[in-house]
């Protein structure tokens, strides 16, 4: 990957991403593209499955650059295949090496939506992360029936309590998922928003603008 290096682009990722982190500067289609052509070398060459693609996973995500973590991210989403097959042990690896170390809406966001809903066995799982030191793992909980909730197959009974847990969580990322979250919903299902986000009063304004965005 380094050999498309791009320094300024670097600079300007590392100050929108807010990351200390090195990177390489790649946009996001010439990521994609370098990490799922290397995975298909990898799976030319190996009988290739879930536990070798965790390997490959932990190799990048262990080195202290924004680059190869969203290179291991974007392994885990091009696989998901592989993990569905083995879930059990692919979602036990996320939550022991790879939500410990989230940093960044980048990462957590396409993990969150692509990663984590095939992986958990049932939604009630999701509320054992809402009390999690990190807001990264808090905001998984609101995401992670992403598409789910698109195909109108969420568990809107976790999801709603979920929201209530976190509705007073000072932090802004916790808050723009959950307007997110709702306003996704209110796509197919504005009446179940609307009664939702009247029922709570102590909503933040701003989760509240966001959830009726579409529906004002």
């Amino acid at each position: 990957m380094e050999s498309g290096q791009d320094f300024e682009r670097a600079a300007q990722i590392k100050r929108y991403m807010k990351t200390e982190m090195d990177t390489i500067g790649l946009t996001v289609g010439e990521l994609r593209s370098a990490t799922r052509d290397f995975v298909k070398t990898m799976r030319q060459q190996h009988n290739w499955n879930a536990q070798l693609s965790r390997q490959l996973v932990s190799e990048l995500w262990s080195q202290f650059n924004w680059t190869m973590r969203q290179s291991a991210i974007e392994v885990l989403v091009y696989d998901i295949a592989y993990h569905k097959k083995d879930a059990a042990a692919s979602l036990k690896y996320c939550e022991e090496v790879i939500l410990p170390r989230l940093d960044g809406w980048a990462l957590t966001d396409v993990l969150a939506t692509k990663v984590l809903p095939f992986l958990v066995p049932n939604p009630q799982h999701l509320l054992t992360w809402l009390d999690n030191d990190s807001f990264w793992i808090r905001r998984c909980s609101l995401l992670a029936q992403f598409p789910q909730i698109r195909k109108m197959q969420a568990d809107l009974d976790v999801h709603q309590q979920c929201v209530d847990h976190l509705i007073d969580d000072k932090e802004w990322f916790i808050q723009k998922a959950i307007g997110w979250s709702l306003r996704t919903i209110a796509y197919k299902q504005p009446e179940w928003v609307l009664s939702f986000v009247e029922d709570r009063p102590n909503m933040s304004t701003f989760a509240k603008k966001e959830a009726l965005r579409r529906l004002q």
